[in-house]
């Protein structure tokens, strides 16, 4: 990304970025804008655009990344709003360690569906997934906001805080390092939160990637 372009673009949005306005972080000073189809996007003149985390670092020079356990919380939540007056949607995605290639194993279509152009919380309830993901074994969560998830070309989506909660297990220490009072709010690659102990330690992402 070139902080020179004027035109909205996909990554991280922060302070320094053309046409910054608060208003479209939900907490902290940085969020993430999605831009389906924009002429300096990877998604023009295609039906889909998504958002990935990876939620581990890669395996030596593999490419593979290594699992997370998630299989304690309840739920995947995060929020979201849209520059676009007619709503926009978004659609979650999810895949484990043993998904035979890059594409999804469980979509989650959002309810309420719509995203409008106030900060609202969403939230994906895990427990549904059980039988087509291995929560134990999760290696990335993206979304889908192209043409495919129903959005027309140009369509803006900011996205923060994302975080696992709902933690019913017992809360692991696995690092001497001493435990935070507060997690950092955009940690390590931009707004990710964790609410439990055992994955602000592990949670050790790859820098995102726009498709």
């Amino acid at each position: 990304t070139k902080v020179g372009f004027k035109k909205p673009y996909s990554g991280y949005y922060e302070p320094g970025k053309p046409g910054y306005n608060k208003d479209n972080v939900h907490s902290g000073l940085q969020s993430f804008r999605l831009v389906n189809a924009g002429s300096m996007c990877a998604s023009k003149n295609k039906n889909w655009a998504s958002f990935s985390m990876n939620l581990g670092p890669a395996i030596n020079d593999s490419g593979k990344t290594k699992p997370l356990d998630v299989s304690d919380y309840q739920y995947l939540i995060f929020w979201a709003k849209t520059d676009n007056k007619d709503g926009a949607m978004v659609k979650v995605l999810f895949r484990d360690v043993e998904a035979k290639s890059y594409l999804p194993q469980a979509t989650v279509s959002m309810v309420p569906p719509e995203l409008n152009n106030s900060w609202r919380q969403y939230t994906v309830n895990l427990s549904k997934l059980r039988r087509q993901v291995n929560l134990t074994k999760l290696v990335h969560i993206g979304f889908g906001f192209g043409k495919d998830a129903g959005n027309p070309p140009g369509t803006v989506i900011y996205l923060d805080d994302v975080a696992f909660s709902g933690f019913k297990g017992e809360i692991k220490k696995v690092s001497h390092v001493p435990m935070p009072s507060v997690f950092p709010q955009h940690w390590p690659y931009g707004s990710v939160a964790a609410t439990g102990w055992l994955i602000f330690v592990e949670l050790n992402l790859n820098p995102f990637a726009l498709n």
